[in-house]
Parts: C-alpha cells; structure tokens; sequence
C-alpha cells in the first residue's frame, strides 16, 4: 500500500488528514502499523491518520516514516504467510508420503 495523494473531501485539518493509497491493505498490516500515539486507520480505501492535540501537525516527515512503516508491517505480513504456507504443505507432503496418498 502506497501512499499516494491528500483525500481532500475527508481530511479536516493538518492534524486530522485523510490519504488517497494504490491498494487496500493486506489482511493484518493495519494491525502492525504504530507510529507513537498517532491514530492510524484504513476505511472506505482511505488511510486516515490523527495526531493528538499536544503532537506536532502531520507532515513530510511523519509521511515518510508512516510509509516506511507501513512497508515493514506489510513485509512482516507477507513473511508470516509465507511461513504458515512453507509449514502447511511440509505437513501435507509427510502426510502424503506417510499414508501414501497424493495430495490434492
């Protein structure tokens, strides 16, 4: 998921900022994502991102890393995945190979 433009219809202000992104994100990178106490949430194919009153406005900076964080959850998702998948079908073919039936 990239970040891609300034969802100016739903951001209200520059601590309260809504973005425009190329993909929804994959199952449980949302989950993965923290970034100090800001409030960060996908909905409607929107990221939207609060920062508290006593935190500084969103800005390039906080983009940046937001991004960067957002790349590093959807690693760890895809690292994960590919984990349980690797597992599962060693299971599967010393299942195969222990009863001798073919995996289908």
């Amino acid at each position: 998921m990239k970040i891609l433009s300034i969802n100016a219809k739903e951001t209200v202000d520059t601590r309260t900022v809504a973005f425009n992104v190329d993909t929804p994100p994959a199952p449980g990178v949302m989950e993965r994502v923290k970034y100090g106490t800001l409030s960060i949430f996908f909905e409607n194919n929107i990221l939207y991102v609060r920062s508290q009153p006593h935190e500084p406005s969103i800005n390039k900076t906080v983009v940046q890393n937001l991004s960067e964080k957002i790349q590093e959850a959807e690693r760890a998702v895809a690292d994960e995945t590919a984990r349980i998948t690797s597992k599962h079908k060693q299971a599967l073919d010393e299942l195969s190979k222990a009863t001798g039936l073919p995996i289908q």
